[in-house]
């Protein structure tokens, strides 16, 4: 039975699976989709200084595979908020926190925009495994078709812990 939305735990991806070394038959969903292709740098990014400099600071940290042509919308969301909340920010530097008018004082908005960018950044950074506790959920996809992939070896802790 699949789960249907908003029930239960998510079925954990087959990749996962494999790694932990619990792929047997009837646990791998035939209709689960296969990321194909490297993410590749889209093109509002590529105008925008800021979102190209944390797309390339990502892409080139993470291992090979880690993102794939499926991963590219929230790449780039998480590297516009990103930009847009140091734009953000910078206006608050410069202009204050608290804006004073002539007959009030109030919050400065670029501080709002600053926290919606950071709440959609910090939710999107666990989504693509860019905090370290997301990072320790997130499977790289290997290059290998199915048949070629080798078992995972045993732990050596394995015979001595029992």
């Amino acid at each position: 039975m699949q789960n249907l939305p908003g029930q239960g735990r998510p079925p954990l991806p087959t990749a996962i699976k494999e790694l932990k070394g619990t792929a047997r038959k009837h646990r791998i969903r035939s209709d689960e989709p296969t990321p194909i292709g490297v993410a590749v740098c889209p093109a509002n990014i590529e105008n925008h200084p800021r979102a190209k400099a944390w797309w390339d600071k990502i892409t080139s940290a993470a291992p090979q595979g880690t993102y794939t042509s499926m991963d590219m919308p929230s790449l780039s969301m998480f590297c516009m908020s990103m930009s847009l909340a140091s734009e953000a920010w910078e206006e608050v530097v410069s202009k204050g926190i608290m804006l004073i008018d002539r007959f009030e004082t109030k919050e400065n908005p670029y501080l709002r925009i600053f926290n919606r960018e950071i709440e959609m950044a910090t939710r999107l950074a666990s989504h693509l495994g860019l905090s370290p506790s997301a990072r320790t959920r997130l499977g790289v996809m290997k290059n290998t078709s199915s048949s070629d992939r080798k078992p995972i070896e045993q732990d050596p802790w394995d015979s001595v812990v029992g």
